[in-house]
């Protein structure tokens, strides 16, 4: 993980997955207050789904979008999906106007924002895609 301050004055920190591993992002969700807004291609991760529903449970509003099946017809999301929505959580799938709907964001209003990452940490295997930036503005 590494931090620092942009020419705005705003705080930049850029995780560099798998390496950063999910605690970063259990951390990120965890420092919600207000609203978390989730769209995911796959959402398999057991650890990611309770911080979900713990922000859920000191009431943060907690929207989750998720893509109802691959190109090929798999629908890794179901589990999920139950799974969120039995904890009160808004969850609905996109939009069938796509074959896929290939976006992973994660954005904590109103503060920050997390892009490109499939949350998936399957059998034990940390499977964290890519550096994401995470943008905050100035406290």
């Amino acid at each position: 993980m590494v931090s620092g301050i942009t020419s705005l004055k705003h705080h930049q920190t850029l995780l560099v997955m798998p390496e950063d591993g999910v605690a970063a992002l259990q951390d990120f969700i965890a420092g919600a207050s207000h609203e978390l807004r989730l769209k995911q291609f796959k959402l398999e991760s057991e650890a990611i789904e309770l911080s979900l529903q713990q922000a859920h449970a000191r009431g943060v509003k907690v929207r989750v979008m998720l893509n109802p099946h691959t190109s090929g017809g798999d629908r890794w999301n179901d589990s999920a999906f139950e799974r969120l929505q039995a904890w009160g959580i808004e969850v609905a799938w996109s939009s069938d106007a796509f074959a896929v709907t290939h976006e992973k964001s994660i954005v904590r209003f109103f503060l920050s924002a997390f892009f490109n990452n499939n949350f998936s940490t399957r059998n034990s295997k940390t499977k964290l895609q890519t550096g994401c930036p995470i943008f905050s503005r100035k406290h």
